[in-house]
């Protein structure tokens, strides 16, 4: 990935992290980990995930959509940024994952998000 040109890379990643916010919304856990790696999901049980949303989602609400901010490349993986628009907030946050590739399959390895 850390030869891939910006637009290569979103292309990739954009429907990877859409389809997370698409779970988050939708309370779908399932949906919300389909591009988790393994160590990832071992951090974001159902317990966490319900935890997680149970705080941070009477803030936000739903999403409504994402505005890509920049990409940071290291030899074995990508972070990508956002702004995230939300239904329950006026200002954008902020959402970053990081992304690296396991078995030819690319993967988001961690995630934060910051409102």
């Amino acid at each position: 990935m850390y030869t891939m040109t910006d637009e290569e890379i979103l292309t990739i990643v954009t429907p990877m992290v859409e389809e997370m916010q698409l779970g988050w919304d939708e309370d779908s856990y399932e949906r919300f980990t389909s591009n988790l790696s393994g160590e990832f999901l071992q951090f974001m049980t159902r317990d966490e995930f319900d935890k997680q949303r149970g705080e941070i989602f009477p803030k936000l609400g739903k999403h409504t959509g994402l505005t890509f901010v920049h990409i940071h490349r290291n030899p074995t993986d990508v972070s990508v940024l956002w702004e995230m628009e939300c239904t329950g907030r006026s200002m954008s946050a902020l959402i970053c994952c990081r992304f690296t590739k396991i078995k030819q399959r690319v993967v988001i390895t961690e995630g934060w998000i910051n409102f």
